[in-house]
């Protein structure tokens, strides 16, 4: 149908050669069961659902009712019924078709293209269903078509990109899709639908990659020839403008982000398919808002992407995802117990997939409870972190840093003992890594704060001393606290001529950069009590 170049003319065709196999054949007959697949693939490709799944039904009830004869030409009218159910959404349905496929051809004895044919079929069905490696042994039976410039080989090397896209192995799914490049344009032209596809598909590696402009370029090419082939509210143009959208996005360039994004909602909302798609393409919307400091917008779309996996009972990884967002969104707009919640479940859903889990994850959870005083919480969180991190045998700064954050938790409990192990575990990490960074000094700051609650002053003094000589050693700018602090310790040993020195310091400073606060006021009491 291809050739025609056009699909509308093309559909007309159709129309005629199910006239004449009626006539000749009879109804159901597998030549009228291909043509109303491939009517049904057609409409599809062209937007018009309804029609797609119409034609695919009486395909369908035909070749039920053929059973086991011409079972070759039956396994490409199931897969014609498949394309269309899956371009629809139904993809339980196409699932179902493709299975029908792997009984029909199971024991078959296929000439050699038709073993190709099968095994590419067979090899999509396990890329739809996110069974990569399977759907990779499947599509790679067939790596002997290399020279062969059908659509087959085309569909195997899109199919195979597809998989390695999955996998993060983007080198890899470039090869292939310049591969499907390389043959479409040998077998169709330039003016070929398929070439829109494979534009589409190299621009999201280039997305992935973090190769804006070479996405767009790409991207551009891919809607140029969307727009000769498909009316503007087709769901093909709808997931191109998404895809440039997405490269604006890393671009910076965010009202032409919006521009492109807005296109792709206004016509997924139309149709009223996609709607995962469209839920996607929403919280991405998000992202540009959130990235232009709009922050209710960007709640506003996060909160409609939820809503729509919600209606669609969905709940998976990118649930997890919008869930951050709407945390990180209500964070900004200060509304912190509101973010924690959504934070929380967004743990949740990562608990129950059994998927996406690190100790980053968990620590994120304990500093947001830690922020708003849920010290007992973030406790929680953080040593379910550290256990984590233990299981992989990692000892880094990240590492160093929940243990000292689980001290910090403690001390804010009022457990300054317990406090001090932990800090002392972070510092031995760093000692063992043999760093010496800004988290160091931070980590000997909180030894001592956690000693001079303890009246262990002079075992206090010499951290608080230790961390301001590794500031000074990696060229970190020292605040007025961190002297203030060191001459609260000197204070308390009574070395008041010591105290006063820091107490100094600590007023300059404030005074270097025109501060007047509640610390400025305690530096000049602290000043007051030395003397």
């Amino acid at each position: 149908m291809h050739e025609y170049g056009l699909f509308k003319d093309a559909l007309a065709v159709f129309h005629r050669l199910l006239n004449m196999s009626m006539e000749l054949f009879g109804k159901n007959c597998s030549d009228t069961a291909m043509i109303y697949g491939m009517m049904a693939q057609l409409c599809a490709e062209l937007g018009k659902h309804e029609d797609a799944l119409n034609y695919a039904c009486h395909a369908k009830r035909i070749v039920e009712k053929l059973k086991e004869e011409m079972p070759f030409t039956i396994i490409m009218v199931y897969l014609s019924i498949a394309n269309s159910f899956y371009l629809y959404g139904k993809k339980e349905e196409s699932l179902s078709c493709y299975e029908r496929i792997m009984k029909l051809s199971n024991g078959l004895e296929l000439e050699h293209e038709q073993e190709i044919v099968v095994n590419v079929i067979i090899g999509v069905y396990y890329c739809i269903k996110k069974e990569y490696q399977k759907a990779l042994d499947y599509l790679q039976k067939s790596v002997d078509v290399e020279g062969n410039d059908d659509i087959y080989s085309a569909l195997k090397c899109m199919y195979l990109g597809e998989v390695y896209f999955a996998l993060e192995k983007y080198d890899d799914a470039m090869e292939q899709y310049r591969k499907a490049l390389s043959v479409v344009e040998k077998k169709y032209g330039r003016s070929s639908v398929y070439l829109g596809y494979v534009y589409s598909s190299i621009a999201d590696v280039f997305n992935e990659t973090n190769q804006y402009n070479e996405a767009l370029e790409y991207g551009q090419k891919a809607l140029a020839v969307f727009r000769e082939k498909f009316d503007n509210g087709n769901v093909v143009i709808a997931r191109i403008n998404k895809t440039i959208g997405y490269a604006y996005y890393g671009l910076e360039e965010y009202q032409e982000a919006l521009h492109y994004y807005q296109q792709a909602i206004t016509i997924l909302r139309h149709l009223g398919a996609e709607e995962y798609i469209l839920a996607e393409t929403i919280n991405q919307a998000g992202n540009v808002y959130y990235a232009k400091k709009e922050y209710q917008d960007a709640l506003k779309c996060y909160q409609q992407a939820l809503e729509l996996h919600k209606k669609l009972g969905i709940e998976d990884s990118s649930t997890a995802i919008i869930m951050d967002n709407i945390c990180y969104a209500y964070n900004q707009i200060e509304e912190r117990h509101t973010a924690l919640e959504y934070r929380k479940e967004a743990l949740s859903i990562r608990e129950r997939l059994g998927e996406g889990i690190t100790a980053d994850i968990y620590n994120t959870v304990g500093i947001d409870c830690y922020d708003l005083q849920e010290y007992q919480d973030a406790l929680q969180y953080f040593q379910i972190a550290l256990e984590v991190q233990k299981k992989l045998v990692v000892e880094d700064t990240f590492t160093a840093s929940i243990n000292n954050i689980i001290g910090n938790a403690l001390r804010g409990l009022g457990k300054n003992k317990e406090a001090l192990e932990y800090y002392k575990q972070a510092l031995g990490v760093l000692k063992r890594l043999g760093v010496e960074i800004s988290l160091t000094a931070s980590i000997s700051n909180n030894i001592g704060d956690a000693l001079n609650s303890l009246e262990k002053y002079k075992e206090a003094k010499k951290y608080h001393k230790a961390a301001l000589a590794i500031r000074n050693k990696i060229g970190e700018s020292i605040k007025a606290d961190q002297y203030n602090v060191v001459g609260v310790v000197c204070y308390n040993l009574r070395e008041f001529d010591e105290a006063l020195k820091y107490y100094h310091k600590a007023l300059g400073l404030q005074k270097e950069f025109g501060i007047e606060d509640t610390l400025t006021a305690s530096i000049n009491n602290n000043i007051g009590n030395a003397l």
